[in-house]
This record gives structure tokens, C-alpha cells and sequence, in this order.
């Protein structure tokens, strides 16, 4: 048969295919003249359309034509907009633009097939130059354009539908399968949505708790604040009464001190006035006396031994030749004298003149001293009870320290006889227990022409009295 006999509807078919590519093709923009060495297929999901920055790279996740042959698997796995995007990318070797994927995205609305829009791709003037490879492609492409042919593409429809019916139930299960697998998925996910706004519900009750109790604490705290700012606020007005009065007492106190210093002067004058005449007498009979010196240089020697050089020593009474006597031994001297009997020699350095013997030993300093001499014992006990100057003396000496307490007629006790006062009388046995019984060892008694002295030294294992 020639080729004028070949048969009407055949030709009238291919010119119908050839028609229909162009117009799915009119809109194509200018493409490039030479075909790619390789084609990219891209995912349908997140689809990578190749560009001129990467033309020659092969993607992950796609499928690379080197040899100009693209298998319809290949294209008809995608769908939608990646299929028309892939089939463009490996029919025609570029990329299509916004334009042409809705026009083809409406055909394949409207019921074409992929077959259809693969054929118009490939068979169009743009793909015939291309000419890339796809088997299986005509015969099916040439079926579906077929079916467009009045009659005839009817009954190839309903043929095609009824031999594929088979298939189109099979595909209908899996489908329906694959539906419920979603559903079934999709509720899955909905429960555990719900379960988890369940719990981020609770945990919104909790935080609105916790809030609202955080609230009732920080409104008790400003409460509480506010109390305890109230209270400041009181407590700064007493304190700053109390500085007032604080300041008044000072105030007070300081003439106080200043009064009773004038009184002490006073006193101390009115004292030595007192003592003035009776300076000469006194010295007299002390120069009377012929066995004083011998026994105040016994004492002496009994006293000072174990004394280190400088050792610091305190006289009650300050008779001037014994304080001489301790001065000759290198020793470092004090006295004290109350003011009623201040006795001869007032103006020497040594002696300080006070009023309370008490006083003055309670400003001396913890163990600060090596020695303690009590001559006159019985005039200086008139001021301060004996017990109480044991323990003075206990509370001022150093551990190992020295004391002396005599019953010598000074010039404290002739100043008392003068004055018509009676001295006290001090038993000797009474003194020792007295010393023994307040921290004091090595107690020893001494007497010279009938007047007696005991020695003792300050215990260093003792705690006091």
C-alpha cells in the first residue's frame, strides 16, 4: 500500500498530535539548542528544580539520564506540580516556568493523563529537537490522543476502561488501605495531640495555681513589709530619743566626773592641810624609832629575793624610806596614799594620792605587777577590807609574784593615832589563812623587835579565791 492509501483516521490522528503538542507548547518561553548530557528527576516532595548556577551537578535524590533515555517510571512516579516540573527538566532539558506548570497543572485538572502531557512535552517542536528517548512513550501517547477521536475514542475508552478494570479495582483497595493507614495514623495523632494538651492543660491549671498562690505570699510579704518598715520607722524615733537621752547623760555624766574631780581636789587639798603638821611629828618618831631601819631592811631582803631587775612593784601607804629602800634595788617603784593620811614627802613621784584604794587598784592592769608591799596593814585595811585586798592583789600579780603585809607602826598608822583613829588590830594566824585560802604559797611569817611581816609569793597553779 502507498503512502496516499495509508488510512484517514491514522493520519488524521497524528496530525491531531502533532496539532496538540503545539498548543500545549505556545506558551513554552525560548529554550536552549543543544540537549543536556544528563536529566535530573527530581522528589516530589520539596522538588529540586536544576538552574544554570548547577546545570551540569547531579542532586541527591534524583535520577541522572546520561544516555538520553528517560524510562516513564521515572517521570510518572511524581505527581502534580513535581511531575510537570521533572517531565520539563527530562523531555525538554530546562526548567519550567510559573506559566507553563499552571497551564499543564490545569490540564491534568481536567482529567489528562501523564501519558498525554509527557507526549505533548516530547512531540512538541521543542521536544522533536530534543529528541530524548522515552520507550513505551508513542504507542501509549497515540492511545490516549485516540481516545479524543469522535466514536472511535469512545469505544477505545470504554475498552481500555474495561480491560483496566482489573487494575483500576486493585488500585482502588490499596488506595482505600492506604486511606484508612492514614486515618487510622492521623487519629493516632489527634489522641496523643489531645493527650498532650491534656496534660499542658494540667500543667496550666498548675502554674495558674502556683500563681495565684505566689500572689497570696507576695501580698502577705508586702504586708509583712510594710509592718516591718512601720516598725523601723518606730524603732528609728526611739533610737533617735534614745541618742537624745544618750547625749543628755553624757552631758550629765561629764559634770559629774568633772564635779567629783573637783570634790577629790578639794578634798585632796583639805587632806594635805590636815597632813601638813602632822608631817613633822610623824617624822620624828619614825627617827625615834632605832630598830626601824634594821627591820625594814629584813623585810627588804626577804622581799626582793626572786624579784627580776625592773621589776614592777606597788606600795599601799608609801613610807618614803621604804619606797627608797626598793628604789636602791633597781626596782621600779609605785605608791599609793589615800588623801585623809598622805604623810610626809607629798611631793614625790613616786606616790600617787587617792581617795579609794579600791578604785585605784581595780584601773591596774590583769598580772601586770612582780611585787605587792602592805606595810601598814592595819591603817590601809581601815579603807579596804582585807579579804578585798587579797583578791586585788591575786588579780594584779603575776603568777610567781612577791607580797608582803606588815603590821609596822608607819606613818599611816602614827597619822591615825594622831588623829585620835584606833588602827585595826589583824591577827598574824588569821593573815596566813587569809593568804592561803586566796591563791598564795610559800606563806611565811617574819617578826623584828615584836612587829610582824608575812611573806607569801602568788601560786602559778592557783585560780583564785
Amino acid at each position: 500500500m502507498s503512502k496516499p492509501d495509508v488510512e484517514p483516521p491514522i493520519e488524521r490522528i497524528r496530525g491531531e498530535l502533532r496539532a496538540a503538542a503545539e498548543r500545549a507548547r505556545h506558551q513554552a518561553p525560548e529554550f536552549p539548542l543543544h540537549v543536556p548530557k544528563q536529566v535530573e528527576l527530581q522528589p516530589e516532595i520539596a522538588p529540586i528544580v536544576q538552574t544554570s548556577a548547577h546545570a551540569g551537578a547531579t542532586a541527591p535524590g534524583t535520577v541522572a539520564n546520561l544516555s538520553g533515555v528517560v524510562q516513564l517510571g521515572q517521570l510518572s512516579q511524581f505527581h502534580g506540580a513535581a511531575f510537570v516540573r521533572n517531565a520539563y527538566l527530562a523531555l525538554l532539558g530546562r526548567e519550567a516556568d510559573e506559566t507553563a506548570v499552571k497551564a499543564q497543572m490545569a490540564l491534568l485538572g481536567r482529567g489528562i493523563s501523564k501519558i498525554e502531557i509527557m507526549g505533548n512535552l516530547r512531540w512538541s517542536a521543542e521536544g522533536r529537537l530534543k529528541a530524548v528517548s522515552v520507550p513505551g512513550l508513542w504507542p501509549r501517547y497515540l492511545l490516549q490522543k485516540a481516545t479524543h477521536v469522535p466514536i472511535l475514542g469512545y469505544v477505545l475508552q470504554l475498552a481500555m476502561g474495561l480491560a483496566g478494570l482489573p487494575a483500576i479495582v486493585r488500585h482502588q483497595r490499596a488506595a482505600d488501605a492506604l486511606h484508612v493507614t492514614r486515618a487510622d495514623a492521623i487519629e493516632h495523632a489527634t489522641h496523643v495531640l489531645d493527650a498532650r494538651l491534656q496534660n499542658l492543660a494540667g500543667e496550666g491549671a498548675r502554674l495558674r495555681s502556683d500563681h495565684d498562690a505566689l500572689r497570696v505570699r507576695t501580698a502577705a510579704a508586702e504586708t509583712a513589709l510594710a509592718q516591718l518598715s512601720e516598725a523601723i520607722q518606730a524603732t528609728t524615733g526611739l533610737v533617735r530619743q534614745s541618742n537624745q537621752q544618750m547625749l543628755g547623760m553624757n552631758h550629765w555624766l561629764a559634770s559629774l566626773r568633772h564635779s567629783l574631780a573637783e570634790i577629790e581636789r578639794q578634798a585632796e587639798g583639805k587632806g594635805r592641810e590636815r597632813a601638813a603638821p602632822l608631817a613633822g611629828i610623824t617624822d620624828g618618831l619614825l627617827a625615834a624609832d632605832a630598830n626601824r631601819s634594821a627591820r625594814l631592811d629584813q623585810w627588804l631582803e626577804q622581799f626582793a629575793v626572786g624579784l627580776p631587775d625592773a621589776a614592777d612593784v606597788l606600795d599601799l601607804g608609801g613610807a618614803t624610806d621604804w619606797l627608797d629602800r626598793l628604789s636602791q634595788r633597781s626596782l621600779s617603784v609605785s605608791a599609793l596614799r589615800s588623801i585623809g593620811n598622805p604623810g610626809p614627802a607629798t611631793g614625790d613621784r613616786r606616790i600617787a594620792v587617792c581617795s579609794d584604794f579600791g578604785v585605784a587598784l581595780s584601773r591596774i592592769a590583769d598580772e601586770s605587777l612582780h611585787g605587792l608591799s602592805v606595810l601598814e596593814a592595819s591603817a590601809v585595811a581601815r579603807e579596804l577590807p582585807l579579804m578585798d585586798l587579797l583578791q586585788f592583789a591575786f588579780r594584779v600579780l603575776r603568777p610567781n609574784a612577791h607580797i608582803v603585809v606588815g603590821l609596822d607602826r608607819g606613818p599611816l598608822v602614827l597619822a591615825d593615832l594622831l588623829n585620835a583613829r584606833q588602827p585595826l588590830a589583824i591577827d598574824v594566824g588569821l593573815l596566813e589563812a587569809a593568804l592561803l585560802h586566796g591563791g598564795f604559797d610559800r606563806i611565811k611569817r617574819s617578826e623584828q623587835d615584836g612587829v610582824a611581816c608575812v611573806l607569801a609569793r602568788k601560786s602559778s597553779q592557783h585560780d583564785g579565791a
